[in-house]
Order: C-alpha cells, then sequence, then structure tokens
C-alpha cells in the first residue's frame, strides 16, 4: 500500500519502532490523546502530525528536499510545473486548501489528497537502525573514551538525565527512564545527555530549557546532526556551541557492552553555556568543526 493511503498507519508504525504508548508520544508531542489517535486512524491536523512526526522521527521521502512538509509539496508543485488551481481541481479539494498545506496547515485527509497527485511514491523514510538488532533501536551508549574527552574540558558530569545501565557517564546524578528526564529536575553544574534519537528533537528543547532557566549552568547534548530541524535553528544555531564531529563514532550497544557498531548518521555535541575555552579545546581534541554561539546570545 503506498504512503498517501495509509499516513495514520505509517505514523503509527513509527510510534511503536521507537517504543512509544500513545500516551507517551501524546505527552511528548505536546498534544492530546484524542489528537494522536486521530491522527494514526488518518484524520487530525497538519499541525498534530508535525508535532508527532518529530518525536517518533517520522519522515517523508518522494518529495524534494525542502525545510517543511508545506515548502516540499510547493516544491514538488513548481517541479511538475503545475498551478495550485490545477492540482486542486485533481486532488479535489479547494485552492485555498492547497495554498494552506504549502504553508504547513491544512489537515492530512487534504495532504493525502494533494500527495496523491504530486507524489504518488512518497513513502515513509526507513528508520535509521543501530548495528545491533536486540532491544531498542536508538539507545546507544557514549564510548568511554570520548566521555574521557569531556570530562578533561568540563569536568565532572553532574547529571546524566538519560542514564542507562552499562553507561559510562559516572554521573553524580543519574535519571533513568522510568523517572524521565523530560519531567524531572537536573542539578549541578553540567549535565551531558545522550538522549534516544528518534526523540533528539524535544531532548534538545529540554536541554535548551534546562541551561535557559538556570536549572544547570553548563548542558551538553550528543545528537544527529540535523541542521535543518526547527530546534535546531532555533535553540542551537547562535545559542549554543556545536560540535560536528568527523566521521561516524563507534558508539557501543548497552545490551552487550563488549559490542560497538557506528550509527548510519553523523552526529556533534551540542553545549549551552560553555566556557569557550573549553568548548575550543574539546573541538581541537577530538578534530572537530566548531561552530561558536553568537556572542550577543552568550
Amino acid at each position: 500500500m503506498s504512503f498517501c493511503m495509509d499516513l495514520g498507519g505509517m505514523v503509527r508504525a513509527a510510534r511503536r519502532a521507537v517504543g512509544l504508548t500513545q500516551d507517551e508520544a501524546a505527552k511528548r508531542a505536546g498534544v492530546s490523546p484524542r489528537a494522536l489517535w486521530t491522527l494514526e486512524s488518518g484524520s487530525g491536523s497538519i499541525t498534530t502530525f508535525h508535532k508527532v512526526a518529530t518525536v517518533v522521527d517520522f519522515r517523508i521521502t518522494g518529495l524534494p528536499q525542502g525545510k517543511t512538509l508545506g515548502r516540499r509539496l510547493k516544491a514538488a508543485r513548481v517541479k511538475r510545473g503545475r498551478s495550485q488551481a490545477s492540482v486542486a481541481t485533481q486532488a479535489g479539494v479547494s485552492v485555498p486548501t492547497v495554498r494552506s498545506l504549502e504553508n504547513d496547515g491544512g489537515n492530512i485527509t487534504s495532504l493525502r489528497a494533494v500527495l496523491k497527485i504530486l507524489a504518488p511514491a512518497a513513502r515513509a523514510r526507513k528508520p535509521e537502525t543501530a548495528a545491533w538488532e536486540s532491544g531498542k533501536r536508538d539507545v546507544r551508549l557514549t564510548p568511554k573514551w570520548l566521555l574521557d574527552d569531556i570530562r578533561e574540558f568540563f569536568g565532572p558530569i553532574s547529571t546524566d538525565p538519560c542514564a542507562a545501565e552499562n553507561s559510562f557517564t559516572d554521573a553524580a546524578r543519574e535519571i533513568f527512564e522510568a523517572e524521565d528526564g523530560l519531567e524531572t529536575r537536573w542539578e549541578g553544574p553540567f549535565a551531558f545527555a545522550n538522549p534516544p534519537f528518534s526523540a533528539a528533537a524535544v531532548w534538545l528543547e529540554r536541554c535548551f530549557q534546562a541551561w535557559a532557566t538556570g536549572e544547570v549552568q553548563t548542558v551538553m547534548a550528543l545528537v544527529p546532526t540535523r541542521t535543518n530541524t526547527r530546534v535546531f535553528h532555533e535553540r542551537c544555531a547562535g545559542v549554543a556551541d556545536v560540535l560536528f564531529m568527523k566521521g561516524r563514532p563507534n558508539f557501543v550497544n548497552p545490551f552487550q557492552p563488549d559490542v560497538s557498531g557506528q550509527t548510519p548518521f553523523g552526529v556533534n555535541l551540542i553545549v549551552w553555556g560553555a566556557n569557550s575555552g573549553a568548548a575550543q579545546g574539546l573541538a581541537a581534541k577530538l578534530g572537530a568543526r566548531l561552530m561558536e554561539r553568537d556572542k550577543i546570545a552568550a
């Protein structure tokens, strides 16, 4: 079945793939459980879709590149040499509906209709998987050598809000999944987070808030390199120091600590509230490219 025929089912499959219940996913996305249920049933608003898609790491392939789904739809229409009116007529929707979709509004039913016209081969992007198959697919332990380098320049880790068994963080305060680091208060001068990569966006928001509100003096997050996301542009670029790491570091299998493997994507370290010398020193040690925060923002 094509992507266009079962958008809600694809979102549901993505949620289950990252191990979230409907209630958990709804809470992280900031929507009601009813709204998520409606979305997974094939209806609901585009606003809800965007919020949930970020949490469950759901993305669409088969459309031109663009910062938002609406811009990608517009790019697909322009590439095909179609007007909004012609697309609306063929899709059985109104011109204002097409215009709304291109501005990231509208609803899922209209989106499916327009996708059938502009991108009939569109589908859900294949999930990023770890080098190991057992356990949660997006849980990877930070290698000890990297944590040692981080501690060399930033000192001991006060809080690990994404604590996991067999972790090498040696944090004074470990917040495990059952306690929920998204909700629990962090503490101490330095927090380090290596969150589930499928939920990187919500964790970046949490890291920013922990620093911005003074909850923690310095916060560092190890996340996939996704510079096109809203949270990167609004909470990271210009606000935090960003270290783009070369290659794809080997992470440790939490279920078999003697086994390691690369992620299928590049990663970066994002640091809020860092001493400039510490960020520069770590970047030099790692051979990473450093994008420093704006001095005004600091």
